[in-house]
């Protein structure tokens, strides 16, 4: 990965533990501090660190899903299309993953990139000008937020979802789409792709699995 962000969940661990050492000086010893982290991180710091049972997960949602869950339902797949990626932050790796596409000859359907948050002007341009280099006007910057059922419709045209991230990220995203049964391709070394693969589900890899028929199958 030609990117910078492949060590983020050495990263994620290493900067969650300085987090618990400042709240152990700051607090009392029998204090309890409640990460918002993934069931699979939260585990594997713990198992890692040796951390107090004092250390406890919460499970919470940012936004309430149930008003949705008749659309979630309803869902179909209509196309072949690619959704890479869940926004413009950095660690979606984009530019190596479109590089990647490309050079495995996926280039005959859309390719939906949401960049409507995270990342910054220089870096989402560096994004939208390499996708439109490769991919031409198959390539589609998502810059602005879409209304839900209009942002729903774009997904059921996309069967494969590709996201090249390696810390917790976009598990929303990744939830709605094992929804829906799409074909989803993660990093192997991803937390993502380790807690899914853990839960039971499948899940491809792009190391080894990413390639013009996997995606048209």
């Amino acid at each position: 990965m030609s990117g910078i962000y492949n060590c983020q969940v050495k990263f994620s661990i290493q900067y969650f533990h300085k987090a618990i050492i400042l709240h152990t000086f700051s607090h009392q010893q029998d204090s309890s501090l409640s990460p918002i982290l993934g069931p699979y991180l939260y585990e594997e710091i713990k198992r890692q660190r040796d951390l107090s049972d004092n250390i406890k997960n919460i499970v919470l949602n940012a936004k309430d899903t149930s008003p949705y869950k008749g659309d979630l339902e309803e869902c179909n797949i209509t196309g072949n299309n690619i959704m890479v990626g869940n926004s413009g932050d950095p660690t979606n790796n984009h530019i190596d993953i479109l590089n990647i596409s490309h050079e495995k000859g996926i280039t005959d359907r859309k390719i939906y990139v949401p960049l409507s948050y995270g990342g910054t002007p220089d870096y989402i341009n560096r994004v939208v000008n390499c996708g439109k280099t490769l991919f031409k006007n198959n390539f589609v910057a998502l810059r602005d937020f879409l209304p839900f059922s209009q942002y729903r419709e774009m997904l059921s045209s996309c069967s494969n979802v590709i996201m090249f991230h390696e810390r917790q990220q976009a598990m929303g995203n990744i939830s709605m789409s094992l929804w829906d049964g799409k074909k989803i391709f993660l990093s192997k070394t991803s937390i993502a792709c380790l807690a899914e693969r853990k839960r039971g589900h499948i899940i491809f890899s792009i190391q080894d699995d990413l390639s013009i028929d996997s995606v048209s199958s």
